[in-house]
């Protein structure tokens, strides 16, 4: 009786450790996902309505090189702040951005500010 109740401990055992070995795996696999191919984020202004309401969730691609007219970027403002601007220009040789929002205007933002495309939103 004792070696089968010995031989439960260790399959509970085992079980337990291989279910915190996946739970741990799938942790690193999402926080990876998240820095580094796609994140969310909330919209809290009206600066592109119709097509993103303000309170709407945004899956912003991060792995976006290029850019095309008509295409919704999130972008770092020198305040910190995440934004949303719609692309009118792109000059791939000097890494440059025209952007336009609604009641902003166009304005133009170096390469290396824009987190990437917007991909999906909820609106």
């Amino acid at each position: 009786m004792s070696e089968q109740r010995e031989g439960r401990t260790r399959r509970g055992r085992r079980l337990l450790v291989r279910t915190g070995v996946c739970l741990g795996g799938a942790l690193v696999l999402m926080v990876g996902v998240k820095t580094a191919v796609a994140e969310m984020y909330v919209v809290p202004m009206h600066s592109m309505e119709p097509e993103v309401p303000a309170g709407s969730r945004v899956l912003v691609y991060k792995l976006a090189d290029s850019f095309k007219p008509g295409q919704i970027v999130a972008y770092r403002y020198t305040t910190g702040q995440t934004y949303l601007g719609r692309v009118e220009a792109w000059d791939p040789n000097t890494g440059a951005l025209t952007l336009n929002r609604n009641g902003v205007g166009t304005f133009a933002i170096a390469e290396k500010d824009v987190i990437g495309r917007v991909v999906l939103n909820t609106r």
